[in-house]
């Protein structure tokens, strides 16, 4: 289970297993489809559409995110790491990326939002996305607490 918190209040757990959401008393799953996975879809608990993620193109590293009846881009960059963005126009609204701490040069999460709170579900949605890369930059810490 993970959670986001803000000031120490959790505002929203994710089950990986599943990739089920609950914020407050609202409950969502994340699910892909698509011959290649790449429809990207959060689902209210009524199964209506909150956000829809799609490639522009079937080899493309920039998506559309529809939230809201606006249209948003997201895009994946090394910035020096991997880095997963939610832009609209030029404005970064939410970026998830990985980072490295200066004092210890272990991996470290790097969240950078603009002046304004934004969706929790951009949170959730750039979490998913960005999970395997955390997991897999941090599998040695892991083991250590694992005992193996």
């Amino acid at each position: 289970m993970s959670e986001l918190i803000n000031d120490e209040i959790v505002v929203a757990e994710m089950n990986r297993r599943d990739w089920r959401i609950r914020i407050g008393e609202e409950d969502y799953k994340i699910s892909t489809a698509g011959i290649f996975n790449h429809t990207t879809e959060i689902i209210d608990s009524k199964g209506e559409t909150i956000i829809k993620v799609e490639a522009r193109k079937w080899y493309s590293n920039e998506y559309v995110v529809l939230f809201e009846n606006t249209a948003y881009r997201l895009i994946t960059r090394n910035n020096p790491l991997i880095e997963w963005v939610i832009k609209k126009e030029e404005d970064e609204y939410l970026a998830y990326g990985l980072d490295t701490m200066r004092e210890n040069k272990k991996p470290a999460v790097r969240i950078t939002e603009k002046d304004n709170a934004q969706p929790l579900l951009f949170h959730a949605l750039l979490w998913y996305l960005f999970e395997p890369v955390a997991m897999e930059n941090t599998v040695d810490f892991q083991w250590w607490i694992l005992g193996i």
